[in-house]
């Protein structure tokens, strides 16, 4: 799970297990789930728009289906980008990894960040876009239970410390403890 702003995670994440896959030292190909603010969507509005429409996204059906958008508001401002630079990059390590990119709602990502945050991660909105999109793969079925999934956390939370005080506790999910099996259960998974 990556947040994408300008596709540079995701890319580079995709290209470094693809790379490490091919001089085999890594064992399987994981999935890269892409997943962007619904503020700022391109990559996931054309995804979603190719799987509609064909069995299977590749490239090209992807890149023609692109489009740059303009962004609305969201907390995930660093990843508040209609037009991202790496557009290119993204496409090809998700089609090679046979992954994803999904869309997190606002208060899906800021519920996200709430959630981490009552145990003390304290996580970017970025993140929480990550964190969000998690929630969705699994209700969607691409991400199943008992799957180990990796959510890459781009910045610390104490920098985005208006997202408690603005969105308050009344978007979470109480869970008693942050134990794995717990967190787990929560989301389903």
């Amino acid at each position: 799970m990556v947040p994408v702003g300008n596709g540079s995670n995701s890319s580079s994440v995709g290209k470094g297990i693809r790379l490490m896959h091919e001089k085999e030292m890594a064992f399987e190909q994981p999935r890269i789930i892409g997943v962007q603010s619904a503020a700022a969507n391109p990559l996931a509005i054309a995804w979603e728009a190719v799987r509609q429409n064909s069995n299977s996204v590749t490239v090209d059906n992807w890149k023609q289906a692109y489009k740059p958008i303009n962004v609305g508001e969201t907390t995930a401002t660093a990843a508040r980008i209609g037009n991202p630079v790496s557009y290119k990059k993204v496409m090809r390590e998700i089609v090679a990894s046979n992954g994803s990119v999904l869309t997190a709602k606002e208060d899906e990502l800021n519920e996200a960040v709430l959630v981490a945050g009552s145990d003390g991660h304290f996580v970017c909105p970025q993140t929480g876009t990550a964190l969000a999109g998690l929630r969705q793969a699994v209700s969607r079925g691409f991400v199943t239970k008992g799957e180990r999934v990796v959510v890459v956390s781009t910045a610390t939370g104490l920098k985005f410390s208006h997202i408690p005080v603005q969105f308050g506790k009344n978007l979470v999910t109480k869970a008693s403890t942050c134990e794995t099996e717990e967190v787990a259960d929560i989301i389903g998974i």
